[in-house]
């Protein structure tokens, strides 16, 4: 007689549940929606996700290592995007290993070349929009700030212009140039979920001994709460391989909507959680101008162009190349150096010549434009916009780029 499912034995449950969460790509929604809310969890506890600061922060100790001058420097153990961003690319890392993903894949020159230019594009858009596709895009709009509106509007302009010049240079592209992905043997393919599992043992490990305190606007929170926030993060965005790349790419370059959708239902729900923590009990703690960036025309405007055409060309963003890299994507470890590096050069730049000062000097904050009914409905009903928009275009192709 066959067991019935309650009576299966625990041991082939745990496979089942193992094979669901590790054995099959999520959909993009579900990477949308859960990332989303951790982010909303992010913001409730210390602040929201932001991955650019942590990856100029990279970028500062790399220059002082070659003896260049750079500004204040944080270890990178103690400033809390960097935290994240370690704890992010360790949790992609182990998501790989987990399910038998992960490689060295290699690429051709081109395509390292690209990813370098892509990668010195995102570095100086980031420093001018303050923030990337997570920091400026995703956490402003969800903080109901004007800024994160313009950057969905400039990041899409980016990503068509990047796809442009992608398009051009892949023609001009040899079969013999593209890149290959070294086979594994069969020994290190049966063993890498064991290697993940005690990867993934060894960071919880870490994640409930660490006792290190951060402070930020007046609130303490922990490290190890931020290692956890960074681990999960990590593992979402490697098995839905959730990409703001393929979200402002892809209706330009073959018309699919799943990542676009998947997007525009994480703005959903980050304004929506983010709106009851600033408007609810925590709104003492978390005033209405926290994260709402003064860079709304120039910073945000041309910050957002030229990140949407260098996360293009790279074929990552910020978030996008560090859990790629945990993969093994060579490539994407190229773009991570060349993104740290130019983004601290032009910040160094930026501050030398008091050019920040020139990117917006007012942080404009949506409920106090629109009030909190009217400022409610134009942050919801843009992103059901761009869903509706790239449902429709991936029926009649009309954005897509012949």
């Amino acid at each position: 007689m066959n067991q019935s499912a309650s009576e299966a034995p625990a041991s082939g449950v745990a496979v089942q549940d193992y094979r669901s969460l590790f054995g099959a790509q999520w959909a993009p929604w579900v990477g949308g929606l859960l990332l989303s809310a951790i982010n909303v969890m992010m913001f409730a506890y210390l602040k929201p996700w932001n991955v650019a600061e942590g990856l100029e922060n990279w970028g500062n100790w790399i220059l002082r290592g070659v003896g260049m001058e750079t500004g204040e420097l944080a270890p990178p153990q103690l400033l809390t995007t960097s935290v994240t961003n370690i704890s992010l690319l360790l949790g992609a890392l182990a998501a790989a290993l987990l399910s038998r993903e992960f490689g060295l894949r290699l690429a051709s020159r081109r395509d390292m070349a690209r990813s370098a230019l892509g990668g010195v594009f995102m570095g100086v858009g980031a420093v001018l929009g303050m923030g990337c596709t997570v920091g400026a895009f995703l956490s402003g709009y969800s903080a109901l700030s004007l800024g994160g509106v313009v950057m969905l509007f400039s990041l899409m302009i980016g990503a068509y212009l990047g796809l442009r010049i992608l398009m051009w240079d892949l023609q001009h592209e040899s079969p013999a140039e593209h890149g290959v992905a070294a086979a594994p043997s069969q020994r290190w393919y049966r063993m890498q979920p064991y290697v993940g599992a005690a990867l993934l043992v060894a960071l919880l490990a870490w994640m409930l001994w660490d006792s290190q305190q951060f402070t930020y606007a007046g609130i303490t929170g922990r490290r190890s709460v931020l290692i956890g926030f960074g681990l999960l993060l990590g593992i979402v965005n490697q098995r839905s391989r959730f990409c703001f790349v393929r979200a402002f790419r892809e209706p330009f370059m073959t018309g699919e909507a799943a990542m676009t959708k998947g997007a525009a239902l994480a703005l959903v729900v980050g304004v929506l959680g983010f709106a009851v923590i600033k408007s609810g009990d925590l709104s003492d703690l978390r005033s209405a101008d926290t994260f709402v960036n003064a860079t709304v025309w120039v910073g945000g405007l041309l910050g957002g162009i030229l990140f949407g055409i260098g996360m293009v060309l790279a074929g990552g963003c910020g978030t996008g190349t560090l859990w790629r890299a945990g993969e093994g994507q060579v490539k994407f470890w190229l773009t991570l150096l060349v993104f740290c590096v130019s983004g601290a050069l032009f910040s160094d730049l930026m501050r030398l010549y008091n050019w920040r000062e020139k990117l917006g000097d007012v942080a404009y904050y949506v409920p106090n434009l629109l009030g909190w009914r009217g400022g409610m409905l134009f942050l919801l009903a843009l992103p059901v916009a761009w869903y509706l928009l790239a449902a429709w275009n991936e029926r009649r192709e009309l954005f897509v780029v012949r």
